[in-house]
């Protein structure tokens, strides 16, 4: 019975990837969020020992503006190593194309995006072993876990560790990334609630000669008359994350490679989500496998059966 539920749960983390994970250059329908401007949240100093973790004043940044970024998150030996498994898994074939769009569209567009993408959750790969990538895992998890008990103090849905999604960006010279929103109504990425990059490039990366920054637009800011926008530098060991559905970005040209961990954290599914999360015009077929996945991840098998 545990077997079959988490089989389930996998079927709709399988659906959100196979729907948004090449994102969409759309905007969010929800209204626009008023917010204060602070453009860095204080650098964090790393250890390669212990587990970075997000701090306080990064939360309440990511309240306030709808965004935080913290300098040196992680160790510099960590940077390294896991751009070497980017590399190491590039030329095992790992990669693909990025696309855009969602489910049936989804198509390469070079005019929007020209970029590679590779899926490294859970078990992904276990055939190129990687202990950077484990490290990975954990802090990640336990940013998550910040963001979880972050959320449940402000009455947002807890995060689901099972709808995660994580992958390896890689942006060739001369990639980009039009301006888009990563959470979109109407398809499984609605349930995105935080976005989060890990930039593993060079920690002087000078955004004026490689161009390649992230551009963050903040249209929806109560300063927005002084800033329309600001371009983060992707420097090595910088970590951004950001409201999925009020912040539109874009990455612009790059001169040099590019690598980043990007990735997504996802709230539970609730029922009210089903209509949100499926195709304005799906079939039965699919919307019915959303149903009842959402309904085993979130309600529980059992609880499903003691209701009949």
């Amino acid at each position: 019975m545990t077997k079959f539920v988490a089989a389930l749960s996998s079927l709709l983390l399988l659906l959100i990837q196979l729907d948004c994970s090449e994102g969409l250059a759309l905007f969010s329908t929800k209204p626009p969020i008023r917010r204060t401007l602070t453009l860095w949240a204080q650098s964090q100093p790393s250890s390669s020992t212990s587990t970075p973790r997000l701090s306080q004043q990064t939360l309440q940044q990511l309240d306030n503006q709808g965004y935080a970024i913290i300098q040196n998150f992680i160790p510099q030996n960590l940077i390294d190593n896991l751009r070497a498994d980017v590399l190491q898994l590039r030329s095992a074939g790992r990669f693909k194309i990025a696309g855009v769009g969602q489910d049936n569209s989804n198509a390469v567009v070079d005019s929007i995006r020209r970029a590679e993408t590779c899926f490294i959750n859970g078990n992904n790969h276990a055939d190129i072993k990687s202990d950077a990538r484990n490290q990975l895992y954990t802090i990640l998890n336990q940013a998550r876990l910040d963001l979880s008990q972050h959320c449940s103090s402000r009455g947002i849905s807890r995060l689901d560790a099972k709808l995660d999604e994580l992958l390896y960006a890689y942006y060739p010279l001369g990639g980009y990334y039009k301006r888009h929103i990563d959470a979109v109504p109407y398809s499984p990425s609605y349930l995105r609630q935080y976005s989060f990059l890990l930039y593993l490039n060079a920690s002087d990366w000078d955004i004026a000669n490689l161009g390649g920054a992230l551009r963050i637009y903040l249209e929806n800011n109560e300063n927005k008359s002084e800033h329309d926008h600001i371009d983060v530098p992707p420097c090595g060991g910088t970590m951004l994350v950001f409201d999925s559905a009020n912040i539109p970005h874009q990455v612009m040209d790059t001169a040099a490679e590019r690598m980043a961990v990007v990735g997504w954290y996802n709230r539970a599914v609730t029922p009210a989500d089903i209509p949100l999360i499926s195709p304005q015009q799906d079939g039965l077929p699919r919307t019915a496998m959303l149903v009842v996945a959402a309904a085993l991840v979130t309600v529980g098998l059992a609880q499903i059966i003691a209701t009949v």
